[in-house]
């Protein structure tokens, strides 16, 4: 569990509907879905954070209606300043893990089911690690992790979620 208190009250931000609550977020994920329920659709969560006097970590929510656009929603949460890469990873992990929960419970109750294999909605947490640079010792951990709570996960450089929306707003 993250330090944060990630909930459906919380407010995320869109680019056309401004500033919306996580609760109403997901409806319009729901409607977004149900404009065109046979299209293929990858659902991700991600966070980025970047560290200047605080750290600021950027949870992203993203719909992408496969050859078709799509859809996301992100916010932004301030620590005090974190030096330890090993514990920001661990906390961005948290964050998308905390968002992902909440989404997932929610879609269920509207009909739809992230957790089911053979849909045309696949789910992923999307972890701001890979095989380059000094994240690539948390692959191990963080993937263990994700794979233990059941989650499909993307690293670096597939994790487009954390590593470019996320990190677009974290700058």
């Amino acid at each position: 569990m993250s330090e944060f208190n990630i909930s459906l009250d919380m407010p995320l931000q869109s680019i056309s509907k401004g500033s919306i609550s996580f609760r109403d977020a997901i409806s319009r994920i729901v409607e977004y879905i149900q404009e065109e329920p046979d299209k293929e659709y990858d659902i991700a969560v991600g966070t980025d954070s970047m560290t200047y006097t605080t750290t600021q970590f950027v949870l992203a929510i993203t719909v992408h209606r496969l050859h078709n656009g799509g859809i996301f929603f992100y916010k932004r949460l301030y620590h005090d300043k974190i030096a330890s890469l090993h514990y920001k990873l661990r906390e961005e992990t948290s964050i998308s893990v905390d968002a992902a929960e909440i989404l997932v419970d929610e879609l269920f109750n509207r009909g739809i089911d992230l957790t089911e294999k053979d849909s045309n909605i696949h789910f992923h947490i999307h972890l701001d690690i890979g095989k380059n640079g000094p994240t690539k010792e948390l692959i191990q951990e963080l993937s263990g992790w994700m794979t233990a709570l059941g989650y499909d996960f993307e690293i670096k450089p597939d994790s487009y979620a954390a590593s470019h929306i996320a990190d677009r707003y974290s700058k």
